[in-house]
């Protein structure tokens, strides 16, 4: 109950003073672990701590053993924005110190009970299809010719005279919070935990709307919660989306099959802003616009960097293990490459696959080592394989990994650096970056609360969409290719995989760590 009443207040404050600031919400700290990454920046050796919901620079600092001034004297930007969700904090190592013993927590990832949906940098996972559930993939090589430029341009926007109208279609189960009954349990509850996440995706969205009606733009939006008993029945027969420029949602790709046809009948853009599956309708719908980047997309930016001319690939692959789907899809990219082979991997074989791998490498090409498994001990014993080949032997390598690989507890992360480490992530956070502490601190003021990247989403997606109204006009799909926008963690870069098809982004985050203990997004 105390969870209902506690996003009961939040989102009456939200749906009727948007803009007004937000009852602070009421957390308990949860356990700090001691981070397994460390950095070295001028010489000093600091960790590199993700921070969880609800945790706090006392707990952090505690554990650490520092105190809280040492932490804002390497974080900056706690001082602008505050601690929050997401955050990546340079703590330093205290030589000669012993850290206490920390409290092991059931999950790394942050606490939220959010299936099939978009998810923190830690914890994206490419799943392999089963047998039993083929679902097509798309594949991401279509080659579409951008548009004319000057032809994109023409669309005349005046504000005196062009008002755009946009709906926002999210389950934010407001009956249930407004209006409680005896129905309030433990379902309900659940159901509003998955709400905060959209709720906050709301906030996100009001505050791009309110960022371009002070550029001039004219925009009025209307909500509409999803989540309602017979909401689609009301709004497909009746005439409140009739009129709509775009609407952005829902969220599930269940309910976007109710929605698509009437909206592609009524030549209106529909935005799928959240949900990965949804990609499966990009080929039978010409009016949607898939925002998460297929995962065939994100493995070309990855090894985009590859040349098949000159660089020796390695693949790298776990026998008899769970990646194969992944295995297969590198194999499919890299078969160009004029010089490459294959590693089967097993942890049990120990030192001795050492000298497997070193016949393997060059020394006057670059060893591009593609590593096509999630397993954290694969991954611990091949960088401790890798790393004396390169350091002591000097042969050249670069290291091409999985997002996952970041919440590992026991790889070394020094080998990840001084080895290159490329991952690809399709949204990435940039905490020092200018526009995302300014987004922070107005977010923390005008809702008393840290943005989690559900905001982010919600900010990033409207400004993009509404910047595309405004320059291209109502048909803005054939010139969306065009569109450079700078987003606070998204990378947009529409295309039409298919002639007839909707648009998928291909756009996504290669992220690489550098031997001067860096990381850096390309």
């Amino acid at each position: 109950m105390q969870v209902i009443m506690k996003y009961r207040i939040f989102i009456i404050f939200l749906l009727f003073l948007p803009f007004n600031t937000v009852l602070a919400q009421t957390v308990q700290p949860v356990p700090v672990n001691i981070s397994t990454e460390l950095v070295k920046i001028q010489g000093k050796v600091f960790y590199i701590h993700q921070v969880l919901k609800s945790q706090t620079l006392y707990s952090i600092s505690r554990v650490y053993g520092v105190t809280q001034d040492e932490i804002h004297k390497y974080n900056p930007q706690l001082a602008g924005t505050g601690l929050q969700e997401g955050m990546f904090l340079q703590i330093p190592q205290i030589k000669g110190k012993s850290l206490p013993v920390t409290t092991p927590t059931t999950e790394i990832t942050p606490v939220r009970d959010t299936v099939l949906l978009y998810k923190p940098l830690d914890t994206i996972k490419e799943e392999s299809p089963t047998k039993e559930k083929q679902e097509p993939q798309l594949s991401c090589r279509h080659v579409e010719s951008l548009p004319d430029i000057n032809e994109c341009e023409v669309f005349a926007y005046n504000p005196d005279k062009t008002r755009f109208h946009i709906a926002l279609l999210l389950p934010l189960s407001a009956q249930h919070i407004i209006q409680p009954s005896a129905a309030d349990s433990v379902e309900v509850a659940s159901r509003l935990r998955n709400s905060e996440n959209f709720v906050e995706f709301y906030g996100g969205a009001l505050m791009a709307v309110q960022d371009l009606k002070e550029k001039g733009f004219a925009v009025e939006v209307s909500v509409f919660d999803e989540a309602e008993t017979n909401v689609w029945q009301s709004l497909i027969s009746g005439s409140k989306l009739k009129n709509m420029d775009l609407i952005i949602g829902p969220v599930y790709v269940s309910s976007l099959t109710d929605l698509l046809s009437y909206a592609n009948n009524q030549h209106i853009p529909v935005v799928s802003p959240l949900d990965t599956k949804a990609e499966i309708l990009v080929p039978d719908y010409p009016n949607l616009f898939q925002i998460p980047p297929p995962v065939a997309c994100q493995q070309l930016k990855l090894l985009s960097g590859i040349s098949p001319e000159n660089d020796n690939v390695i693949l790298v692959y776990e026998e008899e293990g769970e990646d194969q789907a992944l295995f297969d899809a590198y194999k499919s990219i890299l078969s160009k490459c004029h010089f490459l082979s294959f590693l089967p991997y097993k942890v049990s074989k120990g030192i001795a696959i050492r000298d497997s791998i070193r016949k393997r490498l060059v020394l006057n090409k670059e060893n591009c080592v593609v590593v096509a498994s999630n397993n954290e001990a694969l991954v611990t014993d091949l960088t401790s394989n890798l790393s004396p080949l390169q350091s002591r032997l000097k042969y050249p390598i670069t290291l091409y990994g999985q997002a996952r690989w970041r919440g590992f507890d026991n790889v070394d992360f020094s080998f990840l650096h001084a080895m290159n480490l490329r991952l690809v992530t399709p949204f990435f956070v940039d905490y020092k970056d200018a526009d995302v502490k300014n987004f922070v601190s107005r977010y923390r003021k005008d809702f008393n609360a840290d943005p989690s990247q559900y905001a982010f989403q919600g900010y990033d997606v409207t400004k993009f969409f509404l910047t595309a109204l405004h320059r291209y006009g109502p048909h803005f799909g054939d010139c969306i290719s065009l569109l450079q926008a700078k987003l606070l963690q998204g990378s947009y870069q529409f295309r039409r995989l298919t002639p007839q098809g909707g648009y998928i982004n291909t756009g996504a985050s290669l992220i690489r760590y550098t031997p001067e203990f860096d990381i850096k997004r390309e």
